[in-house]
């Protein structure tokens, strides 16, 4: 009851408003959560929301998004001019044309169908991540560069951009969130691949089509949510995902027969209808699938039946 109670709190924050000027830590698995970056180290993040503290281990984290620094005070705007004469401002007694000030232009905002199009313009391929090994070298520096020839080289500094470069790793302790490993006394260090992307002109340890995947999940949990029309389901909907999730992870032959009808109840009262009560419990059971499947060609389709679903949803709506 304590880990299913753990797992709302934490769906709670998940879908808490993004706060201007706050944090954002993306997960692996396409969640995002806002608050504040209390503590960051090698091994975790901790961030500070409205309803408490959680802790990430680095191996369940994509990216994190830094708050801005604020902008200083705008300077204070100009006095006004004097009015003009009475009569006109020429003394001719012609009266001044008044003056208009044009309303500022204002971006369109954004529907979901303009989402739902956004989504499925993002192509999804199978991405194949290194595992990190160990670190034997004496004389290893920072960067481990495997030049476009075959030939290795170490630096300190990080490459600024991929030319020449077929590889490119980090060096590090491990990152998952695990005891460090000692070896003679001495931290045990791994290599860790780096991927480029060429959007941002930077290196990640996220692998860019699993960044798209990313992407995808994130942008697909945003449009199920404008299918809701009650908070209450929307948000129990989504706890009742997680509930799923822990059964399964308890064990992989589980019906989760309870924790399914809740489901199902929740999304009717999400959504005001069976039908699309249905449909909004289907994508929840597909981010189920995309979950605990291993095979990325398995997610990719999952990920696209998903986008069907979606499609469905909204029509049935009126979004």
């Amino acid at each position: 009851m304590r880990a299913l109670r753990a797992f709302a709190s934490c769906v709670v924050l998940c879908f808490a408003a993004t706060v201007a000027g706050a944090d954002e830590v993306v997960l692996t698995n396409g969640r995002s959560f806002t608050g504040t970056i209390v503590k960051e180290d090698d091994r975790e993040i901790v961030i500070e929301s409205r309803g408490g503290k959680l802790t990430f281990a680095r191996s369940q984290i994509a990216s994190v998004k830094k708050a801005p620094l604020a902008a200083p005070d705008p300077a204070p705007a100009p006095s006004p001019p004097p009015p003009p004469k009475k009569g006109g401002s020429d003394g001719s007694g012609a009266k001044s044309a008044p003056t208009t000030k044009p309303d500022a232009a204002k971006p369109p905002k954004r529907t979901p169908a303009d989402r739902l199009a956004e989504l499925c313009a993002i192509r999804l391929v199978p991405w194949i991540e290194e595992e990190s090994t160990g670190c034997d070298e004496p004389d290893a520096k920072a960067y481990k560069v495997i030049r476009a020839d075959g030939m290795t080289s170490m630096r300190d500094e990080r490459p600024t951009a991929p030319d020449g470069i077929d590889a490119l790793y980090v060096r590090n302790d491990a990152m998952s969130g695990q005891a460090i490993e000692l070896r003679d006394g001495m931290r045990r260090m791994y290599w860790y691949r780096l991927y480029w992307h060429d959007d941002t002109r930077s290196w990640t340890v996220v692998h860019p089509d699993l960044e798209a995947f990313q992407k995808d999940c994130a942008l697909a949990d945003r449009l199920a949510d404008a299918a809701c029309k009650d908070e209450n389901g929307r948000i129990g909907a989504a706890i009742a995902e997680q509930s799923i999730k822990y059964a399964l992870q308890k064990d992989r032959n589980s019906p989760a027969t309870k924790e399914r009808a809740e489901l199902r109840k929740a999304c009717v009262l999400a959504t005001g209808s069976d039908a699309a009560g249905e449909l909004l419990a289907q994508f929840h059971e597909l981010n189920v699938d995309i979950t605990f499947t291993r095979r990325m060609t398995e997610k990719i389709s999952f990920a696209m039946k998903r986008r069907d679903v979606l499609r469905s949803l909204l029509a049935a709506v009126g979004r």
